[in-house]
């Protein structure tokens, strides 16, 4: 009975080697490390898009972010009928449902017209979009719901102008960034990833990685909301 014990011992001590193993050196995965990457300049990201945008499949994406969900690399949390994902140091978890809508293109493309064309109509900003007056409107009304847009009405038309709200966000994110990378720099070494911060230009951060022979680089946004349109 011993011996039968012992065995089990040495089993369950091995099993939780090789759990550390797999929890330190999750970044030293190439897949990962791309994942990780594109949430922090793309955050609240579904999974779709995430796997559409590193190139893996839905299910090698979900099993991915998994492991990094584990961790606390990066989190999760449901908008409308959509679950998204971010990383944790760098996103508040008030931001993300208006980070997620950045997202969609659509809607930054119109955004983007407004902010170069303020004042525009919804018929200017359809006849340039190319799309039918209820695709605009909708994506007008969305945008106005979050505050990225103003309407003003003149006599009977409906004039549309950018807010300041994207830049309020990028200067709140830009006055964080060194905590935002001090806390990563922690939780990475906490995992006993050997990280060295090579370069931060208050937006943007190089992190050189090592674990045992293993080297690599992780070039990472910190600022979400910095070069929104």
């Amino acid at each position: 009975m011993k011996r039968i014990g012992k065995a089990l011992e040495k089993a369950i001590k091995d099993g939780d080697e090789d759990d550390t193993h797999v929890r330190t050196s999750l970044l030293m995965h190439p897949v990962r490390r791309r994942i990780f990457r594109y949430l922090s300049f793309h955050p609240c990201a579904s999974i779709s898009k995430i796997a559409r945008e590193v190139g893996v499949s839905n299910t090698d994406a979900q099993w991915h972010l998994n492991k990094l969900l584990e961790v606390g690399y990066i989190s999760r949390q449901r908008v409308g009928n959509k679950v998204v994902f971010y990383p944790s140091a760098m996103v508040e978890r008030e931001d993300v449902p208006l980070l997620h809508i950045l997202t969609n293109q659509h809607l930054i493309d119109v955004l983007s017209f407004i902010s170069s064309n303020p004042g525009s109509t919804q018929k200017e900003i359809c006849e340039y979009m190319g799309n039918g007056k209820k695709i605009t409107a909708n994506a007008l009304k969305k945008l106005s719901e979050y505050g990225l847009v103003a309407v003003i009405k003149d006599g009977t038309l409906r004039r549309y102008y950018p807010t300041s709200l994207l830049k309020e966000k990028a200067d709140a994110y830009h006055r964080r960034a060194k905590h935002i990378a001090s806390t990563l720099l922690k939780h990475l070494r906490q995992d006993v990833i050997s990280s060295d911060l090579v370069h931060s230009s208050g937006y943007e951060i190089t992190i050189r990685l090592r674990m045992g022979k293993e080297y690599a680089t992780l070039n990472l946004n910190i600022n979400p909301f910095a070069g929104r349109v």
